[in-house]
């Protein structure tokens, strides 16, 4: 790289300041246990040379106390960018959760981790990072599928957005997921939805379990998580959502006899602490969830258990709600070839899709579920039947009312 116009430092001789062709921006580079280079982000000289003086300082302050510099790899960079996101105020727990197991993902990707941070390209991230994902089986012996791979490459994305501030990048790294192939980024989901039979089923198979339980423990835990798939399937929450809960969150509205359909009478008014999309916003559930939180409030205080904080007082129910959808054969589904799984997500399309089928409104469905109309459309297109009945019917009714005027 042509260095155009270069000087030295006055104030730190081994700092030599000089422009690039592509860049208006002042660079600096000085050797001192090694090579380091580093752009200034700024046109203006003054500023610059104040801002790579100072780089230059901390540089040595670093070197001297062992602290990573721009010539350490992305594996030792790491675990203080985890750091940094688990003092931060501005990302969620639940982001901060995600943030972390990607990482403990993409770290198993030793030729990934070897990268020198200031040098590392998009072609590197392809051809050492998505080369191994593409190839590599999860915990469980299944392939990532390109929603995990995306998700894993935003993260990447994120981490080299924060060198870049620290100052260990000249730039961050825009567009990762642009690397995937069209077929991996157009990866269908894994994942299936429940429907209004095997819901009954599900439930009936819950309340047998809990009810035959060998002990009071199991039957405890067993009965209250029969209450969170109710409530879950009754409400449309994100899981993480639903596990942020807290008792003074929810709200118990009757409206009085003079409604004599259960969902128009009761329903639950709940305010999502915790949202994935950083709002607080409100949520009326159906009256399904309605019963299934007053069952859960009886059950905590026929075993002495407070009602605060907390509603669920776990983190989560993956290996009970697995136990569950195994014992009624409905943990996995093969469909067109594909293995598809359900999970806790499920609940939440279950709840759409009833939605759909009893023609609410998009609008009143997206705003409830905290996500937009476009998204339903997206993803749910294929189970609004009733949209699609309408718009044909309406169509027919055009090219009818249109033949009558021509005659």
């Amino acid at each position: 790289m042509k260095r155009l116009n270069p000087f030295k430092s006055k104030n730190i001789p081994k700092l030599i300041i000089f422009k690039i062709k592509d860049s208006p921006n002042y660079q600096g580079y000085v050797y001192l246990d090694t090579e380091y280079r580093i752009s200034s982000r700024t046109k203006n000289k003054e500023d610059a040379i104040k801002f790579l003086e100072n780089w230059v300082q901390e540089l040595k302050i670093m070197i001297a106390h062992g602290l990573p510099t721009q010539k350490n790899t992305i594996g030792k960079l790491i675990d203080y960018y985890l750091d940094d996101v688990k003092k931060s105020v501005k990302i969620e727990s639940t982001t901060k959760t995600t943030i972390k197991n990607r990482i403990n993902v993409i770290r198993q990707c030793k030729e990934f981790t070897k990268l020198n941070i200031a040098k590392c390209t998009a072609s590197d991230i392809r051809d050492t990072y998505l080369t191994w994902a593409v190839s590599k089986k999860n915990e469980k012996g299944v392939p990532y599928r390109g929603q995990s791979i995306k998700g894993h490459l935003v993260t990447i994305s994120g981490f080299m957005t924060w060198c870049e501030v620290k100052n260990y990048r000249d730039r961050p790294m825009k567009g990762l997921t642009n690397l995937m192939s069209k077929d991996l980024r157009n990866q269908n989901t894994s994942r299936d939805n429940i429907s209004k039979d095997e819901y009954k089923t599900l439930t009936k198979k819950s309340r047998e379990r809990f009810k035959s339980a060998r002990n009071k423990g199991d039957r405890f835990k067993r009965e209250r998580l029969h209450y969170w798939v109710m409530f879950m399937c009754g409400t449309g929450l994100r899981t993480e959502e639903c596990m942020t809960l807290h008792f003074d969150d929810v709200e118990m509205i009757d409206r009085g006899y003079q409604f004599e359909k259960d969902d128009d009478r009761y329903h639950l008014e709940i305010n999502i602490r915790s949202s994935k999309v950083k709002k607080l916003r409100p949520v009326v559930s159906t009256a399904s969830a309605y019963f299934a939180y007053q069952r859960l409030v009886k059950l905590y205080l026929i075993n002495d258990i407070p009602i605060e904080g907390s509603i669920w007082k776990v983190n989560n129910f993956r290996t009970g709600l697995n136990a569950l959808l195994e014992s009624c054969g409905l943990k996995f589904r093969i469909r067109g070839g594909v293995k598809l799984s359900r999970d806790s997500k499920s609940f939440r399309s279950f709840y759409i899709i009833e939605r759909l089928n009893q023609r609410t409104p998009l609008d009143a469905i997206a705003t409830n579920c905290g996500t937009s109309i476009a998204m339903i459309e997206k993803h749910y297109a294929i189970y609004n039947q009733h949209s699609m009945i309408d718009s044909l019917v309406q169509t027919e009714r055009s090219k009818q009312s249109k033949l009558k005027v021509v005659r």
